[in-house]
């Protein structure tokens, strides 16, 4: 019974190649493009999930501004507070204190490297986290204080293929370290690590990791296995009041480590990798939206064609056949035809991966995990596919009774129609919410990328400065400003790029309540405005003609003013992180971080030696001489070190790196998904074309022309792309909204991106209908009158 039902299945698949085809690679493409989609989703969902102790391990955060009428959350904490709470609360089974520090130059033999940052933690970290050892004991590889993990391409990159255990790293020339182990370059982690040495080498390097007066660490507590996450989160808060005393506002709680990755939103997420919870829902729908629109090509295909087999049904259930075989039929058809989608949708994953492994930076596989779920998941839906797509011919067709059927007195069902307009609008409502999407995603990345940030980012090269080049900063900027292709030169202790940092601000001039603001502090070398062609809308610059300006002047911008209610601000005094002074000057507010969250306050202070970055504007002719003439001065002074620079726009593209790849993700599937929708509707239209022969015929005949044809064959499908319009506009409105929330600064949505997408929906439509449209309008009307 079963070969028959393939046979027959086989022979309806051979006679109606056409609609087949479009069937199969519809349903094919739109599983491709979902497969991808949840592997995306799979290797989001699994970071920091593989340690064996992961349901244990939470991160500190602290809330700070209670008193600022703004409350925020820092995830970077005090060095002594890891060891402190691990003494003090006996539900904390251990506790570590990580950090990413500056690196440097690091030598092996006569061979010279530059790593740009250094891990420092304690040594039970290893024993905390489960990250994979390759050589080495993770209980005692970081006991030694001279002692350093890397990864395993760091190594290789030290050593080749030589043995790295015991042999000798110095950094800096300052202290020897030994190799004690080699780790698996973490994956799916959001702590990023290469080079791993112990926190007690900060000494080496004059800092006090003792003092909680400095927060630039990030703390990690593992709890006991029978400790109660709410309780010990209760017992926590109010610590900093132990420590610190009742005047203290500051609290705490524990953030679990497997919501680290996508659910953090807090400030000073130093060198941590994370993504937001947000971007695996818009890809989660994506999936689902394209799956559904290829769902519903299936089915309104396999509706429309199951009016053909009304004859077949009645002479089946002559010669014996009941509902219950008839359903079987209509039903393992269906289905074999899901699965053969679903054998082509593979072949096409594992030819396209490659291409989208380097379109979003991953390194995804479609067997490599014995996670199953969604080679179930893809089962399942192949058969829910083929098991709806064939209901109705499977239910509806198989009750008639061969009578009626043989006689011709069943009538071609209105409910079939019914349900394909049905099915239109809801795949165009679909593919038209993705194309707005689209729109506004554009929209809001050009949107940042060329915002107004208070300063002139064109022709600025950064470099970081490494030690030597910090000891002869002013010899360096002097020779510098010799070059006349080099219009500037200043120093700055961080980039516009980077987070700078915060105090508490509580002591201002003029302050006449319990107020405190968040202020975030830099220090900056002459002429740093100037450089970066800010403007100064109240007093003055730092100017080397004040000697005082080096001790006590300070420039604020204008939030600053703005959150300390200050009037007439030039001369006020403030006090912040250990530095008092007056304000001589307000700037206007520029974007001094990332441009997704909004200008605070901020104070500037002139302090050279406390800069880290050099800012050199250069003229735009003669790019690369001047790049030239500038790594020669910076190579004298620090030879060993290799000349590093960037330009200040492309510190910028960065940051909008997460954009850029959701915008191609959602643009390369918006195209496919349209591509779908078009498939299932050429096929459709093919359909009533075929079905409508006569009735073209009739009409030629009667004298209506080409262009009447075409218009009676379209209008339908318009009425219903335009219906579709209207159900998509509000639901893609709110989702686009919610999306740029996110955004301290945004693009605002206007009519336009809507109108847009009708006006494309509408052309789409069109270039899809018009081709049958036209092919049964130029047929000769006496081949269609004599059509059976």
């Amino acid at each position: 019974m079963f070969k028959n039902y393939l046979i027959t299945a086989y022979r309806n698949i051979k006679r109606q190649r056409l609609h087949s085809f479009i069937n199969i690679s519809g349903l094919a493409i739109g599983m491709t493009c979902t497969i991808l989609i949840l592997l995306l989703v799979q290797d989001e969902l699994s970071y920091d999930k593989y340690h064996e102790n992961a349901d244990r391990i939470y991160r500190v955060i602290k809330t700070q501004g209670r008193n600022s009428g703004e409350e925020y959350d820092v995830a970077i904490t005090q060095a002594p507070l890891a060891a402190s709470l691990k003494n003090n609360f006996p539900e904390i089974a251990d506790a570590v204190c990580f950090n990413y520090g500056p690196g440097g130059l690091v030598k092996y033999g006569d061979k010279l490297f530059k790593e740009s940052f250094v891990s420092y933690t304690d040594p039970s970290f290893f024993e905390m986290f489960s990250f994979a050892f390759l050589k080495g004991n993770p209980k005692t590889a970081l006991n030694d204080p001279y002692s350093v993990v890397l990864t395993e391409d760091i190594a290789k990159k030290y050593f080749g293929d030589k043995e790295p255990l015991g042999e000798i790293l110095s950094i800096n020339n300052k202290v020897n370290l030994r190799v004690t182990g080699i780790i698996e370059k973490p994956k799916n982690s959001h702590i990023e690590l290469s080079f791993i040495v112990p926190n007690t080498l900060y000494k080496e390097f004059g800092v006090d990791i003792e003092s909680w007066v400095r927060s630039n660490y990030t703390t990690y507590v593992m709890l006991q296995k029978d400790a109660n996450i709410e309780n010990v989160n209760h017992n926590v808060a109010d610590y900093f009041t132990y420590v610190f005393g009742p005047e203290n506002t500051t609290t705490l709680f524990l953030q679990p480590l497997k919501r680290i990755y996508l659910h953090s939103n807090f400030q000073y997420e130093v060198h941590t990798r994370t993504s937001n919870i947000n971007l695996v829902y818009i890809l989660s729908l994506i999936a689902i939206f394209i799956l559904l629109i290829a769902c519903v090509n299936f089915m309104n295909l396999a509706t429309a064609r199951s009016e053909k087999r009304i004859k077949e049904v009645g002479l089946r259930k002559v010669v014996g056949a009941n509902r219950r075989q008839l359903i079987q039929q209509f039903l393992g058809e269906s289905i074999l035809l899901s699965f053969f989608a679903l054998l082509l949708a593979i072949i096409l994953v594992k030819m396209i991966l490659p291409n989208f492994n380097e379109l979003i930076q991953r390194d995804l596989n479609l067997f490599s995990s014995p996670d199953l779920h969604i080679f179930l998941g893809l089962i399942g839906i192949t058969l829910i596919t083929g098991i709806i797509a064939g209901s109705y011919p499977a239910f509806f067709l198989s009750s008639f009774q061969p009578v009626k059927v043989l006689k011709g007195l069943t009538k071609k069902g209105s409910r079939s129609i019914l349900l394909r307009r049905f099915l239109v609008i809801a795949q165009f409502s679909f593919s038209i919410i993705l194309v707005i999407g689209t729109i506004v995603v554009y929209k809001q990345l050009y949107y940042m990328q060329n915002m107004k940030l208070g300063y002139d980012k064109e022709q600025l090269v950064s470099i970081l400065m490494n030690e030597e080049v910090r000891k002869k900063y002013i010899i360096i900027k002097n020779e510098l400003q010799l070059n006349p292709n080099i219009l500037n030169v200043t120093a700055s202790m961080n980039s516009p790029t980077w987070e700078w940092p915060s105090v508490t601000l509580s002591n201002w001039e003029g302050r006449n309540s319990d107020k405190e603001i968040k202020l975030y502090h830099g220090s900056v070398d002459y002429g740093y405005f100037e450089t970066f062609k800010m403007e100064i809308i109240e007093g003055r610059s730092f100017s080397e003609q004040f000697s005082t300006d080096l001790t006590s002047a300070l420039i604020v911008n204008e939030e600053a003013v703005r959150q300390m209610d200050m009037m007439n601000p030039i001369g006020k005094r403030l006090s912040a992180w250990d530095h008092s002074g007056s304000i001589i000057g307000v700037v206007k507010d520029f974007n001094f971080d990332n441009v997704r969250n909004k200008i605070n306050p901020l104070v500037l202070k002139l302090a050279p030696e406390e800069t880290q970055f050099i800012f050199i504007r250069i003229k735009p002719a003669n790019i690369q001489n001047t790049l030239h003439s500038i790594e020669n001065i910076v190579k004298r002074v620090a030879p060993e070190y290799p000349f590093e620079y960037s330009f200040l726009t492309d510190n910028l593209n960065n940051l909008y790196i997460i954009e850029s790849v959701i915008l191609k993700i959602v643009l390369y599937f918006t195209c496919l998904t349209i591509f779908i929708a078009c498939l299932g509707l050429f096929g459709l239209v093919s359909f009533i074309a075929e079905e409508r022969t006569k009735e073209i015929g009739i009409r030629k005949v009667l004298g209506a022309s080409v262009s009447n044809i075409v218009l009676y064959l379209s209008k339908e499908f318009i009425v219903l792309v335009v219906l579709a319009n209207i159900i998509a506009w509000p639901a893609a409105y709110f989702a686009m909204n919610k999306l740029l929330d996110n955004y301290a600064y945004h693009y605002n949505i206007s009519i336009f991106v809507f109108l847009l997408s009708a006006v494309l929906a509408i052309i789409i439509t069109l270039i899809t209908v018009s081709y049958q449209a036209l092919k049964a309008a130029y047929a000769n009307p006496v081949d269609a009158l004599r059509y059976e």
